[in-house]
């Protein structure tokens, strides 16, 4: 008998360690920082929070000092041309580049350009994604060709896996942080 209690404690104790473990696990695959900020600027642009915190996690990991080899910046990635443009739609009277490192200034910059690539094509997340990643004109190019859009509408894949991996890892994100807002 207390043969058996040891084996039963043992194999309780592994249980533990083993879902600590995939929580842990978990938190370190999808962390939620920003939160508020988050949700403040996806609910000013009519955007998903889990979409926002998806994005985020894909483009910089949470880390709001990221920057890109391509020059982008900060938790949303945003380029300082496309950051330049939108800050003066959103009136940010004084943008300079370095507040782009600045979450909050990040985040809602970001979330102004996700909701323009969205309101652009109509909605289509798939189109607004690959635009986000590998730019605007690309994605009417690939629009244009039948190797990648049946409709000229909806984009069915990029030449660029990179692309293709980006957008297969927010959906899976947006999964994920659903339980999280």
């Amino acid at each position: 008998m207390k043969r058996l209690f040891v084996w039963i404690f043992f194999i309780g104790i592994l249980a533990f360690f083993a879902y600590s473990g995939f929580y842990v696990l978990e938190k370190m695959r999808y962390p939620l920082k920003y939160k508020n900020y988050i949700m403040i600027h996806a609910e000013t642009y009519n955007l998903q929070p889990e979409l926002v915190a998806s994005v985020i996690n894909v483009e910089s990991g949470f880390d709001k000092d990221a920057v890109s080899s391509s020059g982008a910046i900060g938790l949303m990635q945003v380029l300082p041309s496309t950051a330049s443009e939108v800050a003066d739609k959103i009136n940010y009277s004084s943008f300079q580049v370095e507040d782009l490192l600045i979450e909050y200034k990040n985040i809602e910059i970001g979330c102004y350009y996700l909701r323009y690539l969205l309101d652009y094509f109509d909605e289509n997340l798939y189109n607004a994604l690959a635009s986000y990643n590998a730019g605007l004109s690309n994605v009417n190019f690939w629009l244009g060709s039948s190797k990648y859009s049946e409709d000229g509408e909806h984009l069915t894949s990029t030449p660029y896996k990179e692309t293709n991996d980006y957008i297969e890892k927010i959906y899976k994100n947006i999964e994920k942080y659903k339980s999280k807002f």
